[in-house]
C-alpha cells in the first residue's frame, strides 16, 4: 500500500464540522427572514423594498459568512492543501461586499450576488474535489457548490431582477446551504462520537 492510497479513507468524517455547524445556522437564519419575508396579504408595501435596504442585509450575510470562512480557512483540522481554498472563499468576498456598499440599482445588486455565487461555487466544488476521497461528507461542499452556481445562473438570466426577488432567490440558497451543512455536521459529531466509543 503507498503512502497515497493510505490517506485515502472515506470512513472518515469531516473533523471540522463545528465551523460547518455556525455556517449551516446562519444560512437557514438568513435564508428563512428572506424567503419567508412578508408578503402582500401582510404588508403591500414591502413588496417593493429600496436598493439601500436589500443591501445591507445582502452584505450582513456576506460579512458573517466571510468571518465564518476564516475560522474554517484556521482550523487545524482542515487537512493540508484545503486552507488556501477556503481563503480563496474569503477573497472573493471582499468584491461582493465592495460592490454593495456602492451599489445604488437593482442591476448592481444582482451583479455583485451573482459574480459572488459564480466564484464561491467554484471553490466549494474544488473543496469537495480535495476532500471527496479523505473523508465522508465531502459531497456536502459539491452540494453547496451547485446551488451557489444555480443562484448565479438564475441571476445572470434575469440581470433585470427586482431587490425583493434577489433577496428571495440569495435567501433560498442560504437555506438550503445552511440545511445541508447543519445536518452535514450533526452526522460528522455522531460518527466522531461513534469511533471514539468503538476505539475506548
Amino acid at each position: 500500500m503507498t503512502h497515497h492510497d493510505s490517506d485515502k479513507d472515506t470512513g472518515k468524517p469531516l473533523p471540522f464540522h463545528g465551523v460547518l455547524l455556525w455556517r449551516g445556522i446562519l444560512g437557514m437564519a438568513f435564508g428563512f427572514v428572506m424567503v419567508f419575508w412578508p408578503r402582500e396579504e401582510l404588508a403591500p408595501s414591502l413588496l417593493v423594498l429600496p436598493v439601500a435596504q436589500v443591501d445591507w442585509l445582502l452584505l450582513g450575510y456576506l460579512v458573517l459568512n466571510a468571518v465564518l470562512l476564516i475560522l474554517q480557512a484556521r482550523s487545524p483540522h482542515l487537512p493540508a492543501g484545503c486552507s488556501m481554498i477556503v481563503w480563496g472563499q474569503v477573497i472573493v468576498t471582499l468584491p461582493g461586499m465592495l460592490f454593495l456598499v456602492v451599489a445604488e440599482q437593482a442591476g448592481q445588486l444582482v451583479a455583485a450576488i451573482s459574480v459572488w455565487a459564480l466564484l464561491h461555487g467554484l471553490l466549494e466544488a474544488w473543496l469537495w474535489r480535495t476532500l471527496r476521497e479523505r473523508y465522508r461528507g465531502a459531497s456536502d461542499f459539491l452540494i453547496a457548490g451547485g446551488i451557489h452556481l444555480f443562484l448565479a445562473l438564475v441571476l445572470f438570466i434575469n440581470p433585470a431582477m427586482q431587490p425583493l426577488a434577489i433577496l428571495g432567490f440569495t435567501g433560498a440558497a442560504a437555506l438550503m446551504t445552511g440545511v445541508v451543512f447543519v445536518l452535514g455536521a450533526i452526522t460528522a459529531r455522531k460518527r466522531l462520537k461513534a469511533q471514539a466509543a468503538a476505539e475506548n
